[in-house]
């Protein structure tokens, strides 16, 4: 009954503004001005943390790889990838992938079944803006921001000019793309749509380690295909008021990879069917604005041996999953200098598996959340103060706190801090897997809690034609209660509160930007020395968090000339723990790309060639997951500006 009053309340809500936006509406033309819909909060209150964000035209260069490829690339997150188009999760110092909350449109869509969300099935073409926030954010995002948050919008590139956008690319392994986008508007709407599709063969040729005299093989049951399509729509409905509609759906075949252990090829294949979908409407005036917020995830994961005679009659396993977010924030102006952010959050989630006890189940999330923020406190001194509290039909969840602030010492240097507590709520595999011979959920589980904080040193300067921008991150985080799975007496796997995790260390950022003529040039690089470990609240031993890198470098150029350009990025990752004894050796991985834009007329053709894996470095992202030696990819994308 108490989730039914809240949505009343709600839609009540909705419906209120709707209206008065409508009643508000102005005959005059008015020009979109560009609406960032990652979220106020994030701009706003997400002070004290290292925020990084890639550059819209990094994301454009790159628009026909996957997101995780550019993240394993470009940032200095840890990507752990089953193999080359497989399940990739992200993790940041330290933290398991469920800690690491990914936010599109403004929406979590960390699935409620496994709390991760994977980002192989994305392509950069769908994507408008990226931006990485470092450390524990749970007071502005909730359960599971807490290693930290990924935000992707789609909808930044709304206010460009008209166009028409088609790019086909072939590469190694029989790697095919198909890319379309088209923008139209005028002074009160836009519209965009992007439709995709990419497949693979992925049958390339590896040293197998695991076998005497490592002998050369080829990868099997590896291919993809992948296709989708993605419409925005962005309508000024008043002045100071702006609708935005956004939908994305995906369908994804995945063969799961043979592993090098493997003596017989695997014959299993994943498909995977998403469905997002997000609308929001917000109204800025001088001294408040309000944002409203709605949204559905939806996701079905059907596994198969494609070994049967009709493998789709009689699956493996099916998984669905569904979300229903529903959220409304207001901001105030109290002062010039003083700003309250407060707003309500009710999600309501639905699990559906073969493996659970009762087939589905059901879940409603309610939160409360609330900022307050100082500008200019004394003297270029600024802080923020942020609070949340979660309730569910289960329990409720650890009330959450954050402070931070940040310092301009001199115009150059500039000092920055947070400290927050964060959650993380049992997913519906934890509390409800089904009881059998080997496994059974846990519905005693609570929340996962703990506290991270960072420091960090800024400094930006220019000299001459020179920028440069670099920081210097220590940090530390604490989850208690930590949640592993592990044998009981009668040697059946349950989850349990068992364990506690730790992290500590220090991440370098430094960035180089030299403009000059028809030259630019951009360097970028970050190393990290995470330790990062896990102890049994039982003998409190602990023991390395698994595939957490100790060190970990990431440099990237980024060079033009005129109608030329070229990225070179280069990564080393170092040991990493797979178990709790043997370790994967450190790796080296270069890449490059070369770009050349033809202008035609008004228009433009972009020719780009890529070279992966440039020193054919033979390494393993995870254990017995061949990765693919030197390859190739080729592309053409030609743009056609038009008025309309």
């Amino acid at each position: 009954m108490l989730f039914r009053y809240f949505y009343l309340v709600f839609t009540v809500i909705l419906l209120t503004y709707t209206l008065k936006a409508q009643s508000t509406l102005q005959d005059t033309i008015i020009r979109i001005e560009e609406i960032n819909i990652n979220t106020s909060r994030l701009n706003n209150f997400a002070l004290g943390t290292s925020i990084e964000t890639i550059s819209s035209d990094l994301i454009n260069k790159n628009n026909s790889r996957l997101l995780t490829e550019i993240f394993t690339s470009l940032t200095g997150m840890s990507v752990k990838t089953y193999g080359l188009g497989g399940l990739s999760t992200l993790s940041i110092r330290g933290a398991d992938a469920s800690h690491t909350a990914v936010i599109w449109n403004g929406l979590n869509i960390q699935s409620p079944m496994n709390g991760i969300a994977n980002l192989s099935t994305v392509p950069a073409f769908l994507v408008s803006d990226i931006t990485i926030q470092q450390g524990g954010s749970g007071t502005l995002f909730g359960s599971g921001a807490v290693g930290g948050v990924v935000h992707i919008s789609s909808f930044k590139d709304m206010n460009i000019q008209n166009n028409v956008t088609f790019q086909a690319g072939y590469g190694s392994f029989n790697r095919q793309e198909y890319l379309f986008s088209a923008k139209t508007g005028d002074d009160t709407y836009a519209f965009s749509l992007k439709i995709y599709k990419r497949s693979a063969d992925n049958d390339f040729a590896f040293k197998n380690s695991t076998k005497p005299e490592n002998p050369k093989e080829t990868q099997t049951n590896a291919g993809s295909l992948n296709y989708g399509f993605m419409p925005d729509l962005q309508v000024k409905t008043s002045k100071k008021s702006v609708l935005s509609i956004s939908a994305l759906y995906q369908k994804y075949s995945k063969d799961i990879q043979t592993l090098m252990t493997a003596y017989e090829a695997n014959i299993d294949n994943q498909a995977d069917n998403n469905l997002f979908f997000s609308t929001s409407w917000k109204y800025s005036a001088s001294k408040y604005s309000v944002n409203v917020k709605s949204g559905i995830i939806n996701s079905k994961l059907v596994l198969t041996d494609q070994s049967l005679p009709d493998p789709d009659d009689s699956p493996l396993s099916v998984n669905k999953a569904n979300s229903f977010i529903n959220e409304i924030e207001g901001k105030l102006f109290i002062t010039d200098n003083q700003i309250i952010n407060a707003g309500i959050n009710l999600t309501s989630e639905k699990g559906e598996s073969t493996n659970y006890q009762d087939s589905v189940v059901n879940r409603n999330r309610f939160a409360f959340f609330s900022s307050y923020k100082v500008i200019d406190l004394y003297k270029g001194l600024n802080a923020v103060f942020s609070l949340r509290k979660e309730f569910d039909n289960i329990n409720s969840q650890p009330f959450t706190f954050s402070i931070g602030s940040d310092y301009d010492v001199n115009g150059i240097i500039s000092l920055k801090g947070n400290i927050s507590r964060n959650y993380k709520i049992p997913t519906l595999n934890d509390l409800y897997w089904k009881a059998d011979t080997y496994s059974s959920g846990n519905p005693d589980l609570q929340p996962e809690s703990g506290y991270s904080g960072e420091f960090s040193v800024i400094e930006k300067t220019t000299v001459g034609d020179v920028g440069l921008d670099l920081s210097q991150t220590f940090f530390a985080t604490s989850i208690n209660d930590w949640i592993v799975w592990l044998p009981n007496e009668e040697n059946i796997w349950i989850p349990t509160n068992k364990e506690k995790g730790k992290s500590k260390g220090i991440e370098l950022r430094g960035e180089g930007t030299y403009k000059k003529e028809n030259s630019t040039v951009i360097l970028n690089a970050f190393y990290s020395l995470t330790s990062s470990k896990l102890s049994s609240t039982i003998n409190n031993e602990y023991q390395p968090m698994l595939y957490v890198p100790e060190n970990r470098f990431m440099a990237s150029l980024n060079y033009s000339y005129k109608k030329f350009s070229c990225l070179f990025s280069f990564n080393y990752v170092g040991e990493r723990y797979y178990d709790n004894i043997n370790t994967l050796p450190n790796y080296k991985i270069g890449d490059l790309a070369l770009y050349y834009d033809i202008p035609i007329n008004d228009h433009n053709l972009r020719a780009a060639f890529r070279i992966n894996n440039l020193w054919d470095t033979e390494y393993q992202a995870m254990a017995w997951y061949a990765m693919p030696l030197r390859n190739f990819q080729f592309s053409l994308n030609l743009r056609i500006n038009t008025v309309y």
